[in-house]
Parts: structure tokens; sequence; C-alpha cells
């Protein structure tokens, strides 16, 4: 069997890290050093047994356990890139959704307008 520290040093080099990139393991209430992570990892065979929450964190990176891509896999993430282009109006929904709630939608835009025009027309 693997052990569960085997998996995540395979999955560091799948993305072209080093276990010298980590700076710690953990979640969002605790952590711990690559070197304790090491200690208790490689006694570790169940993969899924593993807290979901789990990350393994670099300078601008992470690696998060669960599922990716329909297989359990240690999953790599940057942090996103800031866009030039700013929108006020950014959609939040998806397309699917604005087409089955359209008119739930419309009705909303509508009154918002109708209560703006109203504040503006009464001072």
């Amino acid at each position: 069997m693997c052990s569960f520290l085997a998996k995540a040093v395979d999955a560091l080099n799948d993305y072209g890290k080093k276990e010298s990139d980590v700076h710690w393991v953990g979640n969002e209430d605790e952590k711990m050093t690559w070197d304790d992570f090491r200690q208790h990892a490689i006694a570790w065979e169940h993969c899924a047994d593993i807290d979901p929450s789990l990350v393994i964190v670099g300078d601008d990176w992470h690696l998060s356990c669960g599922e990716c891509y329909g297989m359990e896999e240690w999953c790599f993430n940057t942090f996103p890139t800031e866009p030039e282009v700013s929108n006020p109006d950014l959609r939040l929904v998806t397309e699917s959704y604005i087409k089955e709630h359209k008119k739930d939608l419309a009705r909303k835009s509508y009154n918002k307008r109708y209560r703006e025009n109203k504040k503006t027309h009464a001072s």
C-alpha cells in the first residue's frame, strides 16, 4: 500500500513543487509544519479517511485534499489573477439559473427600477 505522505509528495511533484516549497499543512483552524505532517502521514494508508479541509500551502498555491475532476486526489489551486476590467453588474448566477428564473428576475429588476424612480421623483 501507498502511504498518505507518498501520495502528497507525488502530488507536489506532479505540479512541479518540492517539499521545501511547503510553508505549512493544516485547515482553517490549525496548522503544522511539513516535518510534523511527514511524521504523521507516513504511517497513514487510508486516504478516504483524511479530513477534506486539509490543505498543503505554499507561496501562492495550495493543494486541497478531496475530490478533484471526479477522482479522490490532491487538487492544485493558485490564487486567481485579478482582472483589469471592473464590472459592478457582474453576473453571480449561472446562465441556466437565469433561463429558469427569467420571469422572477425581470420582475425584481422592474421593481428595483420602480422604487429608484419613485425615490428620485419624491425628492
